[in-house]
Order: structure tokens, then C-alpha cells, then sequence
């Protein structure tokens, strides 16, 4: 956030240096764990962005369609067992 406002010459964080810097965190965070899955599993680094446009709320089966569909030569359990690890799936209780 403060980089943000220092690139934009701003002399205090304001809430668009806030948003801009969340955006780069974010990209920088599916960018470095899309690299660190593909090291690990073999999964291609950009499967987090085969989710997009989905619902919030996905069950198991509609994962599974959705990296099969996209992704059909990965481990689909393993991958799963992964994204859970990574916070990027998560379970419903």
C-alpha cells in the first residue's frame, strides 16, 4: 500500500493506493502459488484461474469437473488435497 502511494507520488496512503496495492498482493500471491503447485504436483501454474465465473460455493463434484475439463492429465484428488492446503478451496461445515 504505501509503495502504491509512493509510485504515485502521494504523500499519504489514500484508499485508491490501498485497493491498487491489494490487487498487486493478490496477483503476486496466485502468480507465486500457481509456481510453487506446478513445482510440487506437476499442476499447470495457471489453474487457479480455471475457477473464475464459478459460484463461491462449489461441490466436490463441480471441482472435480472443473479441473478435468480444464486440466485433464493432473492427479485430481492430489490437486484438490493441494488447493485445501493453500487456502484456495476450503470446507464447508
Amino acid at each position: 500500500m504505501i509503495s502504491a502511494a509512493i509510485n504515485r507520488g502521494h504523500g499519504l496512503v489514500n484508499e485508491a493506493d490501498v485497493y491498487e496495492g491489494l490487487k498487486q498482493m493478490s496477483f503476486y500471491l496466485v502468480s507465486d502459488f500457481g509456481y510453487e503447485l506446478r513445482d510440487v504436483a506437476g499442476t499447470p501454474e495457471d489453474i487457479f484461474y480455471a475457477f473464475i465465473g464459478t459460484s463461491d460455493y462449489l461441490t466436490h463434484q463441480e471441482v472435480c469437473d472443473k479441473l478435468d475439463e480444464n486440466f485433464s492429465d493432473i492427479t485430481i484428488g492430489r490437486t484438490i488435497e493441494l488447493l485445501i492446503w493453500y487456502g484456495f478451496l476450503g470446507v464447508v461445515d
